[in-house]
């Protein structure tokens, strides 16, 4: 996705946030108060040691806990 394409995606104020491979977003049972667009690399959600999804740009993430105002049942 081209970075204008992502700006309608986002909005112009949003908050970046750059993690290195391998560097954890969030973890299970944290509070739920962000979601998340991937714009360049991938993301791998698990459940305990098990990979239940990997995700590629432009894909939204944490959006269902972040309704919800619930805890993290995954990490990232």
């Amino acid at each position: 996705m081209a970075d204008a394409s992502f700006s309608l995606l986002t909005g112009n104020s949003i908050e970046t946030r750059l993690v290195r491979a391998g560097g954890v977003i969030f973890r299970e049972g944290e509070q739920a108060d962000e979601l998340f667009v991937i714009k360049s690399g991938y993301v791998r959600i698990q459940v305990g040691n098990k990979t239940i999804a990997d995700l590629a740009p432009d894909t939204i993430f944490g959006e269902m806990a972040f309704e919800a105002r619930a805890f993290a049942r995954s990490h990232a």
